[in-house]
């Protein structure tokens, strides 16, 4: 769940949060908050103490759109992140720019020795998937695995567990085989 800046640093987030866990009876594991850099300009301490108290709730954090805003990489081991999604930018180039795929190198490799995940948004073709798994990435966003969908066919996907590549997502003309997911 996206979520700005404002919301995120407002003192009563974390038991909106857990009224909301409450009532829906969702488990707090299949949550995910994605917040993006800009939450760090609000200060870096009190983000980490409402982080800490989402994560005893069981609910992770993903910082979302990692390395097109501000990029402090300062932060990352002082909060306590799950994910790191990686911008859709760094995808796009990894196929034409050798210095993006070490970039992306870099940051999986960062990510990883600071015990968080990495997902890769905006992956368009089987060659961008195949990349992000030669690198290391843990899980990839993007048309390749589907269009965005309204609320039924979202829950639908997600009570069966089957979410598949969209055929009508482009794929490169080098791309000869479709990814199992």
């Amino acid at each position: 769940m996206n979520v700005s800046s404002i919301q995120f640093m407002r003192e009563t987030f974390v038991d909106e949060v857990a009224e909301v866990l409450r009532h829906t009876g969702l488990a707090p594991k299949l949550l995910q908050i994605e917040l993006t850099e800009s939450v760090m300009l609000h200060g870096a301490d009190p983000a980490a103490e409402t982080m800490k108290r989402l994560g005893a709730l069981g609910v992770s954090i993903a910082i979302d759109d990692f390395g097109t805003g501000y990029s402090c990489f300062s932060y990352l081991p002082r909060l306590p992140f799950n994910t790191l999604k990686l911008d859709r930018a760094f995808v796009m180039e990894l196929d034409e720019r050798p210095e993006m795929r070490a970039m992306v190198q870099s940051l999986v490799t960062l990510a990883h020795n600071l015990n968080m995940q990495v997902v890769a948004e905006g992956v368009e073709t089987v060659r961008q998937l195949e990349m992000i798994e030669m690198l290391g990435g843990n899980q990839v966003q993007g048309f390749l695995l589907g269009r965005p969908t309204a609320d039924p066919q979202s829950q639908l996907l997600v009570a069966n567990g089957s979410i598949q590549r969209d055929p009508r997502a482009p794929v490169s003309p080098n791309d000869s085989k479709t990814h199992p997911r």
